[in-house]
């Protein structure tokens, strides 16, 4: 009898390409491309390739609304040929750092080398929004610990309180049951995914032998070239000490389970609802 579970009758995509590990030039790209199109509804995974358009329009738009009401916000230089920023750029400069975390103030290493190559692709002018939004929000904060210096009380008030305010929504939640983090299901999505890729990526590189006889230094260089620990890559793929294979392991999308469940500390069962969930908008 065929099950009704949407969950189980999906079927995880593959990854249209394979890497020597994640310091490749083309594994971000790669990675978020996987990632954004796993993410999309069950009607959109359907779709054309032609869609990718769509779909990076859509990862862009809460990029875009940030920025734009961030700039809103910017005031005239004043006497000093300083520029200064009215609390319209306080307000949203603390939303955008609440819903993209560190990503709001500075790209991530692999993505910053991605954008020094300098492509047209989508996945490049994403990252060019996603650093322009960076740089307007530090500017702010940057504003806002030159008014801690301040003669006039008021404007130190303002700029102790606001960057107080970015200490605050750098901050989880963790208040609840057990004391775990709040994450948003998008969040804990993607985050599967990208786990899902990045077993699928190590275990083609098992597999090849890239000039590696030897099981164990094969083992030991793909979990130093995708930088999962050692003993996590052993447990994975059920390999003892000499990683040599105990018993057959189980399947990827159970690696990325667990991984996911260790990173979150979610049931496997609301984890499985989140992933068969539909997707909510992309607007803040």
């Amino acid at each position: 009898m065929t099950s009704r579970n949407p969950q189980k009758r999906r079927r995880d995509k593959k990854p249209s390409e394979y890497f020597r590990g994640k310091a490749d030039s083309g594994y971000a790209k790669a990675e978020i491309q996987y990632v954004l199109r796993q993410c999309q509804s069950a009607r959109s995974q359907e779709a054309s390739s032609a869609d990718l358009e769509a779909i990076f329009l859509g990862y862009c738009m809460p990029l875009y609304f940030f920025l734009e009401r961030i700039r809103r916000g910017w005031g005239h230089e004043d006497s000093l040929s300083q520029k200064f920023f009215s609390d319209t750029a306080d307000r949203y400069v603390i939303r955008a750092i609440k819903k993209f975390g560190v990503d709001s103030l500075r790209l991530t290493a692999q993505n910053e080398e991605v954008l020094k190559q300098d492509n047209s692709d989508y996945f490049t002018k994403y990252l060019q929004l996603k650093d322009r939004l960076a740089t307007a929000v530090v500017e702010v904060i940057r504003y806002w610990q030159g008014l801690c210096f301040s003669g006039l009380a008021v404007l130190r008030k303002r700029g102790v309180t606001q960057l107080r305010e970015v200490a605050r929504a750098l901050t989880p939640e963790t208040r609840g049951a057990k004391n775990r983090l709040n994450f948003g299901s998008e969040t804990i999505k993607a985050y599967y995914y990208r786990q899902l890729f990045l077993v699928d990526q190590i275990a083609h590189a098992l597999k090849v032998s890239n000039g590696y006889r030897n099981r164990s230094l094969r083992v030991k260089t793909v979990s130093q070239a995708f930088e999962m620990r050692l003993e996590t890559l052993r447990e994975l793929w059920c390999l003892d000490g000499e990683d040599n294979p105990k018993c057959r392991p189980d399947t990827l999308r159970d690696m990325a389970l667990l991984l996911t469940d260790r990173a979150f500390k979610i049931t496997k069962h609301r984890l499985q609802n989140i992933l068969s969930s539909p997707n909510k908008s992309f607007f803040p």
